[in-house]
């Protein structure tokens, strides 16, 4: 069975994302299937400190190789972040910064320069497309 992995995105002190991703938990488990929680904080991240780039997959610190361990046990992933400047929070950024392997990209480039998407991904672009396009629609008059 395919494991999802909702992903809380926020270590911020009173961060409210974790009752949002509590919630988009319950859900998901109502909706089917396996899911489980990863939330950012629980990892205690500190700002990459691997002395080797993690595309090399030799991770040296206890933290990163928790971290990369819980990753690894999901197929997906949905992402339950706040925003914080118009972006995302720099401890999410950082906690995936830390894996290479365990996010699903890489092998999407031949010899790592050529980008050779796999059919699956080619297959899920139109109904990514579709939905932006519909959303941009329906939110147009909110941008008038």
């Amino acid at each position: 069975m395919v494991r999802i992995a909702v992903v809380v995105g926020s270590t911020r002190p009173g961060r409210r994302s974790r009752q949002v991703a509590e919630r988009v938990l319950k859900h998901a488990q109502e909706h089917g299937g396996e899911f489980g929680m990863l939330d950012v904080a629980d990892f205690a991240l500190p700002l990459l400190d691997e002395p080797l780039p993690p595309s090399l997959g030799k991770y040296q610190q206890d933290h990163t190789k928790r971290w990369a361990a819980a990753v690894k046990g999901f197929d997906g992933f949905t992402f339950v972040t706040a925003e914080y400047n118009h972006s995302v929070p720099g401890a999410l950024k950082n906690a995936l910064d830390y894996g290479y392997a365990e996010w699903p990209f890489a092998a999407d480039f031949q010899e790592y320069t050529t980008f050779t998407p796999s059919e699956g991904a080619e297959e899920a672009l139109q109904p990514l497309l579709d939905q932006v396009i519909s959303w941009s629609k329906a939110l147009q008059t909110v941008r008038s």
